[in-house]
């Protein structure tokens, strides 16, 4: 097994666990407090110094019902705050907590709460989904007040302790044993009430079923239950905050800077955006919706009719009739059966629809058809980090080519697979598109409020803090028309967007010091393809791209005329440039360029990704300088910004992408907080839709004020680029401003 494998570093490299115990003065109120009560009790003690809260709700969005399901059984019920659990430190240091019933608190208590959560210093884990609940009753009560967090113990330990070991996880119960000390987690009682309650789902094999309770639930647990995990969770956060993130942050000023500053910023930003939500042309995406299902329905009938795939159709329904049990078929009266009558009716549907009973979505059925009858394959086992790793090597429409099997060792029919399964295989992988781009058409209309969208977000959501998406995910949206077209300005306004020019390459350029990157992206780079220049030195690939393009001297025109006539040249040289920055081997290139149909040797992948190396071998350096790095730290990297990566013993080919991505992720926090401070400063009608895409921020603006905001774009650019200045950078960022009325005219250009 490899959970908690560790070589050569510690289990947490930056993060010292220490042995506490659950707080013990925890103070229930489950009756009506007066604003004068909650200042006395709570607010008022807590002032001079951090605020733990943690925040009990009914559903986990303030916009969308909560949805109880169990069987057949389905309950909707409006969302809700259950209730607050405070932690805070007395004079004697002493951890007092308390649990407030938010359900029985007068109007003006839960006024004078939101607006004293204004000037206390709150610290919370997952900052995101409480600061998302109480901005929201703020702004229902009226009250325009942002809570002032200055700290979030989830980003804190997955910047402290991104991926430390294999099996990790940053959530509050496990830092209460592994890094507390607890003897348990505080969940204990409160997952017994739900059990004892009747809300739980079973798990295992016969026999071994283990009941998990569905945590859900727990807003239906008795007060003093759920008051005392709650109290445990705000207790534990400010242990976490006190007595494990603290010291490490005192080693490491910057990344003190970057959370309570940019990280913070950015989870404020994103609070007030998922709250006035995405306006969406209801009417236009529901036309689209039933175009696709119109497509996909065409392509199906398509599919059935192939006649390389009727005959085997045939069969397959022939073995379903055969596995079907024959029942009686008279009754003692010498009448048909129902049972019979229902076999009849399902072996004549069988018999007479060619689609009946072959589901074209079913990856089971699709190998049946394409391994099992159609096409013939050999298969090869190797073992990978103590796994089973199986390749089937296909003899397929376009020749033989070699499949990576899927994590359970089955034949893959994914969108690689399929295009080697002939004209069959096209129409699934067609049709696999249309459902991808009509199963995001479907979630935005299921979550509709009137004609806005309110997605989520996670800050940080990727272990290099990128922002991630959820509920849906608008940060993996493919650039289609069919469902961007479709998300619009609010009315009155147009999108303004900008975004880096080749942001991580430019900060790779300026950590490696890498030649041929300082040529592409450096001081006094020229308007370049990154592709192309790769290419252009490469055996196998220049012999073409030499014919328009001059890596020496490179010009718009020649540039697109390589793109248009050595087509195949750069996308091969994508593939090695995107492929290599992530340490892939040339067997594995090899792969996915035949996967993608491309003629070519694996000798002649040899030599390319030889010469990739070669061009780029200052990266290489920056890679072993990273090692040394990692090892003389016993676990962790600083970034290009002065923050400490940790990264684990399995994790160390991703030393350089961990450093460089999470460098244009602190970059991109603070750009787009300067430029939020500015759209304020200066009076401009705008606010954002997109505060984080990525490298990329995009904002409501009114048309006369687009000029002005795509200043502020500039000027904001300009503001990091000094920052990075007296860092001694030597690199400098761009951002390309853009305006559109719909996202896909954003994201098309």
């Amino acid at each position: 097994m490899y959970t908690n494998v560790t070589t050569v570093t510690p289990r947490y490299k930056l993060l010292k666990p220490v042995q506490t115990v659950p707080p013990s003065i925890l103070r229930y109120y489950n009756t009506p407090l007066s604003p004068q009560q909650l200042d006395r009790y709570i607010l008022n003690p807590a002032s001079s110094d951090l605020l733990a809260l943690d925040l009990e709700t009914r559903g986990l969005s303030p916009f969308y019902p909560h949805v109880y399901k169990k069987g057949k059984e389905r309950e909707e019920y409006e969302p809700l705050i259950m209730g607050i659990g405070f932690a805070y430190r007395d004079s004697r240091g002493q951890y007092r907590c308390s649990y407030v019933n938010m359900t029985v608190q007068p109007k003006a208590t839960l006024i004078h709460l939101c607006k004293r959560l204004g000037s206390l210093h709150l610290v919370a884990h997952n900052t995101m989904f409480d600061g998302l609940w109480l901005r929201h009753l703020g702004l229902s009560l009226g009250v325009d007040v942002r809570p002032n967090w200055v700290a979030d113990t989830y980003g804190l330990f997955k910047q402290l302790a991104g991926q430390d070991f294999i099996g990790q996880s940053h959530g509050l119960k496990d830092a209460q044993v592994n890094l507390l000390g607890w003897d348990a987690k505080g969940d204990v009682e409160l997952d017994e009430s739900l059990i004892d309650l009747g809300f739980y789902r079973e798990s295992g094999k016969k026999g071994q079923r283990v009941k998990k309770a569905m945590k859900g639930e727990m807003w239906r647990s008795p007060f003093n239950t759920l008051a005392k995990y709650c109290m445990y969770d705000s207790g534990s956060t400010l242990q976490l905050f006190d007595k494990i993130f603290e010291p490490p942050m005192q080693k490491f000023p910057m990344l003190w800077d970057y959370h309570e500053g940019a990280l913070i910023r950015t989870i404020q930003e994103l609070i007030d955006q998922q709250i006035r939500g995405l306006r969406i042309d209801v009417p236009g995406m529901t036309q689209s919706k039933q175009d696709i299902e119109k497509t996909i329905a065409d392509l199906s009938k398509k599919f059935y009719t192939l006649p390389e795939v009727v005959p085997f159709l045939e069969k397959w329904r022939s073995e379903k009739i055969a596995k079907i049990n024959i029942p009686t078929k008279l009754t003692k009266t010498g009448k048909l059966t129902v049972a019979y009558k229902k076999y009849s009716l399902k072996v004549s549907a069988l018999l007479l629809d060619p689609t009946y009973g072959f589901n074209l979505a079913s990856d089971k059925q699709v190998r049946w058809l394409f391994y099992d009858n159609m096409y013939t394959y050999k298969t090869r086992s190797e073992e990978f980090f103590g796994r089973e790793k199986v390749t089937y090597i296909l003899q397929g429409s376009q020749g033989e080519v070699e499949l990576p099997g899927t994590e359970s060792g089955a034949s893959p029919v994914d969108k690689n697979a399929l295009p080697h399964f002939g004209e069959a295989g096209a129409i699934l992988k067609e049709i696999a598109g249309h459902t991808k781009v009509l199963e995001y058409i479907n979630s935005y209309l299921d979550l509709l409020v009137e004609d806005r969208l309110h997605p989520g977000w996670k800050v940080p959501g990727t272990l290099t803090d990128r922002v991630s998406g959820a509920n849906p995910n608008m940060l993996q949206i493919a650039k289609d028309p069919r469902k961007l077209k479709y998300i619009i300005p609010d009315e009155g306004y147009i999108f303004g967007s900008a975004d880096f020019s080749s942001l991580e390459n430019v900060v790779l350029a300026e950590l490696s010091r890498d030649k041929s990157l300082l040529y592409l992206y450096g001081p006094g780079a020229l308007e370049n393809c990154g592709y192309l220049y790769t290419g252009a030195h490469v055996a196998g690939l220049k012999e073409v791209i030499l014919q328009y393009y001059d890596p020496n001297n490179p010009t718009p025109e020649g540039i697109a005329l390589a793109k248009k006539h050595a087509k195949r040249e750069r996308s091969i040289a994508k593939v090695v440039v995107l492929s290599s920055q992530y340490g892939a081997s040339a067997g594995k290139i090899y792969q996915t360029l035949k996967l993608q149909g491309v003629d070519i040797t694996y000798e002649q992948v040899v030599d390319i990704h030889a010469n990739y190396w070669k061009l780029y071998e200052g990266v290489a350096h920056y890679a072993e300088k990273l090692k040394e790095e990692w090892k003389r730290n016993r676990g962790y990297i600083i970034n290009g910004l002065g923050k400490p990566m940790t990264v684990g013993d399995h994790h160390l080919k991703d030393l350089v992408n961990r450093s460089c991505q999470s460098t244009g992720a602190g970059i991109t926090m603070r750009w787009t907080a300067t430029v939020a401070d500015l759209v304020k400063e200066r009076g401009i009608d705008a606010h954002p839709s997109f505060y984080n895409f990525h490298d990329e921020t995009i904002w409501n603006v009114k048309p006369e004020h687009w000029e002005q905001l795509k200043q502020v774009y500039l000027d904001a650019c300009q503001i990091e680029n000094d920052r990075l200045t007296k860092l001694g950078w030597e690199c400098k960022l761009r951002v390309d401003p853009s305006v559109g009325n719909n996202l896909w005219e954003i994201k098309s250009e």
